[in-house]
Formats: C-alpha cells, structure tokens, sequence
C-alpha cells in the first residue's frame, strides 16, 4: 500500500529504527518505509518479523520505519511488552507450527454459508485453534439441540476431517435438490471443484482425477460466461491458512473471468482454465515443509521450489488430451517479461497470453491469502504491490487494469 508524498507531509508519522523490531515477535501496527517520497507498507500488522524479512527491508529501503500517529496506542504497548526479550507470549512457535503442517493435511475447510441444512448434517465440524483443529459440532451428539448461529457467526473458518469429503460430497448434493437458489449452486460448484483439486493432488497421476479437472473446467467457464459475476461466488476466502488446492481454484477463476473480459473464446477459456487448475500440481512433490516454510526460504530451498513447475510439467505429459495451450499457465505462472523470472527466464514476447495471465493473478492470489504465520493483504494494497511490479517491467499493463476493474479501484 502507497500513499502520497503530500500525506507524508502532511500526517503526523512516528520513526523508529528498523534493528527495534523483535524477531520472532508479532508486530502489533503497520509498519512502512519512505519509498522515494510515498510511504509503503512493509510490513503489515499481525505479521511475524524475522530475520530474513529484516535484511530484505534494509537492503532495498534502509533502517528507518515509520509508524502513523493514529496507531500511537499500539506502537507504545508493544515496544512496552517487548522491552523483556525472552518474553515468550507472543513469539511464533515453530515447534507446534511444524506439527501443525502434519495435522493440517488431515483436514479440509469448507463454505460454512452451505451448511443451511443443519439437522441433515453426518460430519462433525472443526475450528482451527493455537496449531490444533477442536471439534465445535459433533453429528452424532449435538443435533437436533446444537444452536447452529453461535458456530456459524463465528469469524473463523470452519473444517471437516478428510475422511468425510464423501459425507460432505453427500451433503452438497442433498443441498442443490432442495436449494432453488443460483448462488447457493455456485458455492456447491466451488466446493466440488476443491474436492476434484484436492483429489488431484493427493493422486496427480490419476486418469480419472485429470478427466474430473477437464469437466470441472468446462463448468466453471460456462458458469462465468452465463454471468460475469459468478466470478465472485466461486472465489475462496482463505480466512486461516494456505492450501494448493484452494489456491488452484481461485487463480482458475479469476484467470477465466480476465480472459472473458479480454474476449477469448469459451474454447480457449476452457483450455486457459485446465492449464490453471492444474498449475501448480507439481507442488504435490515438494517437501511440504518447504511449501509451508514462515519466513524467506534459503537459496536451496527456493531452487527446490521452483522445480515445482517443471515436475507439474512432467506430470501433465503422462496424461493424455491435455493440449499445448494449456500447458502454458503451468510453464509460464511464474516467468517475468522482465526475463527475471523462471523456469525459462522468458521475456515478455516469448510470454505467451495465457502466461501473462496466469503469472499476475497468481501473485495477486498468493498475496490476498492469509497464512497463519501472517495475515493476508486487502486486494487494495496486493494490487499496490502489483501495480510496482508492472513499473518495473514483470507484469503486463494491460492485464493489470483489468484486474483493477474487477477487484478495486486504484
């Protein structure tokens, strides 16, 4: 997030010396730097400061920060709690957090705003809580008493156990013949289309899974050219963690509701959205402590990452029909036009429509996520971010505004 050089002026800032910030400590307010006379957020409230994070800042911007006055109140109680290093309350616990990516893979979030049907439910249902998952509903114990509205106007987000998607698929199917409602279909079709991506990458080798994407495509593109709003009621709000397969889902979405802007035909929409849902399946073969990693990775850490596209690549060509334009997104998602980017480091004419696409939307996905290590970015300030991308000559212009018109207003 930028803000003028006359805001700078003209609002009472608080500066502070980058070396204060605790590692391993939760920043309480938002911190920015002066970037060539615009204040930039650096690093946003709730986010965990490390050591990593510390020396980026400092390479590109210096040692001062700047806190706004109108967070005065929690700029003073955190330097007053921190001011005892070993003050342990607040420090992120990497230990639990480590245990937690073993538990998270058993679990699966699902829309809550579908669980209209309360005394027809045959799963139980958790919440997330301190790097555990506790069980807030019990189907065999709490129906028909359980008051439904205490769990469901809860603010976080609610998960079933993975043994129960087939309850769950059940469910979802009990909910479309009695529900006549559009929306309520289309949040039954993002809740398939989870499963069908879940699934896939639990097995990226399976025949059957690769059929279930390329069917799933299919209906999602028809869903967003019947109604471009459709876009909007498909998309996941992440409220506690990252999952691939969520993450697979939105980027499809969205890439399909710019390319029906941009004009592609439902063809080239379809091959667009399979490349998309399948883009980062070769993420099914990185260590998943790499894949969840709080913090910068190291150099090899990161070279293993990015051998996530090429092996997704390698998967894909194990599957037959799967045609050459949709093997772009999963090539291309993170090249720059800059040339700066991988696997290929191809420039911005070698880049084809489809990677254009995929790798601007990608971005803007990953940074409105929230993780439980830190907190997601408002579409506002992702596409702040991404906005200095395209100065610098990684992103396309064009694609840029278009996204701009369908998430904010610059």
């Amino acid at each position: 997030m930028s803000v003028s050089y006359k805001e700078i002026i003209f609002e009472k800032l608080i500066s502070f010396p980058l070396n204060d910030l605790i590692e391993g400590v939760e920043i309480t307010f938002n911190a920015y730097v002066d970037d060539n006379g615009r204040r930039t957020l650096v690093i946003p409230k709730d986010s965990l400061v490390n050591k990593s994070l510390k020396e980026v800042i400092k390479k590109k911007y210096g040692e001062k920060l700047y806190c706004s006055s109108k967070e005065k109140d929690a700029f003073e109680s955190y330097f007053k709690k921190n001011n005892n290093i070993l003050r342990k309350e607040k420090r992120f616990d990497f230990e639990k957090y480590n245990s937690y990516l073993q538990i998270k893979e058993n679990f699966f979030e699902i829309d809550k705003r579908l669980l209209i049907f309360f005394n027809n439910i045959p799963f139980n249902l958790y919440t997330p809580n301190d790097f555990t998952f506790e069980c807030v509903f019990n189907s065999q114990e709490d129906k028909p008493n359980k008051n439904p509205d205490n769990i469901l106007k809860e603010k976080l987000p609610i998960f079933i156990k993975i043994s129960d998607i087939a309850l769950y698929k059940d469910y979802l199917n009990d909910v479309i013949s009695r529900a006549d409602n559009k929306k309520i279909k289309t949040f039954v079709l993002k809740e398939n289309s989870k499963i069908i991506l879940k699934e896939l990458l639990n097995d990226p080798r399976s025949k059957k899974a690769v059929v279930h994407v390329k069917e799933l495509a299919q209906k999602i593109v028809s869903s967003i050219v019947e109604d471009k709003d459709t876009v909007f009621y498909l998309l996941s709000l992440r409220d506690y963690d990252y999952y691939t397969y969520t993450h697979s889902v939105n980027v499809s979405v969205i890439s399909i509701g710019l390319g029906r802007i941009i004009g592609l035909t439902q063809n080239e929409l379809e091959k667009l959205g399979i490349g998309l849902l399948m883009h980062d399946i070769g993420k099914s073969l990185i260590p998943i402590e790499i894949l969840n990693k709080p913090g910068r990775l190291t150099d090899d850490e990161f070279e293993i990452m990015k051998g996530h596209v090429l092996k997704g690549s390698e998967i894909l060509k194990e599957h037959e029909d799967i045609s050459e334009e949709s093997f772009l997104p999963l090539l291309q998602h993170h090249e720059k036009l800059s040339g700066k980017g991988y696997p290929f480091g191809l420039t911005k004419n070698q880049i084809s429509l489809y990677g254009k696409i995929s790798s601007i939307v990608d971005c803007y996905d990953a940074l409105t996520t929230k993780r439980v290590y830190k907190p997601a970015l408002t579409p506002f300030e992702a596409l702040s971010i991404i906005k200095k991308e395209v100065t610098l000559g990684n992103f396309d212009e064009d694609i840029y505004k278009l996204l701009v018109k369908m998430f904010g207003k610059e």
